[in-house]
């Protein structure tokens, strides 16, 4: 490039030579000594003023380079402190400790936040972690949620609630099978989440938004469920005993085998925007005879309207 830059500032140089220096020495000899005097002084001005602009442009050219070098080297340093920064994190989540795995999580939120790059990366790794880890015992008959998995589903959403809103360009999570009792994801992003047979018993949903997740098999007992986004969720055998569902969305929702006894704030409207109760169980007895009267085929999707 700097090659180039001086070879035509030299041509450049040499067609004025060629074309301008003839011209001035013929009028040079037809001149007095006063005006010789002053052509050459003229000519003098031209040519320094030639070879000053090719310097400042030579001289542009190295600093907008060492600029450009400069941001290069910068960016390659921070991208080497961020991987050097995630395997630390990574390091940490594998220790022994919540106070390590807590302090990895959110080091890992930062770096995300730092560099959206790593968003597909943490969101794979965070969700692994979850399903990997058990419960912890409060007591002798109760298991709790351990405080680092708590911490990992709260940075997920969280990663997520930053997301792109677009349904379609959402990037699922796999939670298949995680232990989430009790856990706390109110207003969560968990669109597209995938929850099979993950147990959520007295987890707090509520206001989450969980649109065209998968929750086949998921245990959510006692689970509240108030004004959750639950469009087009897979709902297939779902265990929703003493669930709270008031005011949450069901249209499009797939209740295949779903367990409905002793839920709370289920309604005929939000059961009639359900695609199908096809062999639901517990479902309340007066529910039940106004859906049969007013949209039999609920119940059974092979009987034609």
């Amino acid at each position: 490039m700097i090659f180039n830059i001086l070879v035509i500032a030299a041509i450049f140089l040499s067609v004025i030579s060629i074309i301008w220096i003839p011209k001035w020495q013929t009028r040079k000899t037809e001149m007095n000594k006063s005006d010789k005097w002053k052509a050459e002084n003229e000519f003098r001005r031209t040519l320094i003023q030639i070879f000053g602009g090719v310097i400042v442009i030579v001289g542009l050219f190295f600093t907008s380079e060492q600029v450009r070098q400069f941001y290069i080297s910068q960016e390659n340093m921070k991208l080497e402190q961020l991987s050097s920064r995630y395997s630390k994190a990574i390091e940490l989540l594998s220790k022994k400790g919540s106070t390590n795995k807590i302090g990895a999580i959110y080091a890992l939120e930062q770096i995300v936040e730092e560099s959206p790059n790593y968003l597909k990366i943490v969101l794979d790794v965070l969700p692994v972690f979850v399903k990997q880890s058990e419960y912890c015992q409060d007591n002798e008959y109760n298991k709790i949620i351990l405080p680092e998995v708590q911490a990992a589903m709260t940075v997920i959403a969280r990663i997520k609630n930053k997301e792109n809103t677009n349904v379609e360009k959402v990037y699922s999570i796999n939670l298949t099978r995680a232990k989430l009792k009790g856990v706390e994801l109110t207003s969560a992003n968990l669109v597209k989440a995938d929850l099979r047979e993950a147990e959520l018993i007295n987890a707090e949903i509520s206001y989450a938004n969980m649109q065209e997740a998968i929750l086949n098999g998921a245990n959510m007992q006692g689970a509240n469920l108030k004004a959750v986004n639950l469009k087009i969720a897979v709902l297939s055998g779902v265990d929703f005993q003493g669930a709270n569902l008031d005011g949450a969305d069901l249209e499009g929702a797939v209740l295949w085998f779903a367990n409905l006894q002793s839920t709370n704030g289920l309604t005929v409207d939000q059961l009639l925007k359900v695609k199908t109760l096809y062999q639901v169980r517990g479902l309340a007895g007066s529910l039940r005879a106004a859906l049969l009267e007013r949209k039999r085929e609920l119940f059974d999707p092979f009987e034609k309207e």
